[in-house]
């Protein structure tokens, strides 16, 4: 008998190839905020009063405090923006794939190695990457998504071009 093709975990919605599209500049401002939010200690992460996180599972719950490193520090900053759950888990994919992104010489006109470390990262990327679609991996699919950055810039000549 065939196995049917079922989606893992319980919630399919949240899985990479399920992002929402999110506004291109409300995403290019949580990211920004996110990526700098990265290089500085985050206030709250060193708040021991109360769980930066409750997990409910039922009448079950689990507190959890954060440790202050970069990737929690990008995350809660992304949580500011996006209150909305798939929202949140959308701009958390969107982010990530952006940084799947950093070596591909095909876009190196948008992504560099900035001399202080790090890249510098075009604007147009960020707002395409707010509605490119990802696949199962969590990454964009690369040739349709430097064709929408070719289209961004021809719609955009006002922007410059080159990273930021």
């Amino acid at each position: 008998m065939p196995k049917c093709h079922r989606p893992r975990g319980p919630h399919p919605e949240l899985r990479p190839e399920h992002a929402r599209p999110l506004d291109p500049e409300a995403f290019r401002v949580a990211a920004q905020a996110a990526l700098a939010a990265s290089t500085t200690p985050h206030p709250l992460l060193h708040e021991r009063v109360s769980p930066h996180i409750v997990l409910q599972d039922g009448e079950e719950s689990e507190a959890l405090w954060l440790t202050d490193i970069p990737m929690n520090r990008v995350m809660t900053t992304l949580r500011d923006y996006y209150e909305d759950r798939l929202d949140y888990t959308s701009a958390h994919w969107r982010l990530g794939a952006i940084g799947a992104l950093a070596d591909r010489p095909e876009l190196a006109p948008w992504i560099a190695a900035a001399p202080q470390g790090g890249y510098a990262v075009a604007d147009a990327v960020f707002d395409v990457a707010a509605t490119a679609p990802l696949n199962a991996l969590g990454e964009f699919w690369l040739k349709p998504f430097r064709a929408a950055l070719e289209r961004w810039e021809a719609e955009h000549p006002e922007a410059g071009d080159g990273p930021g």
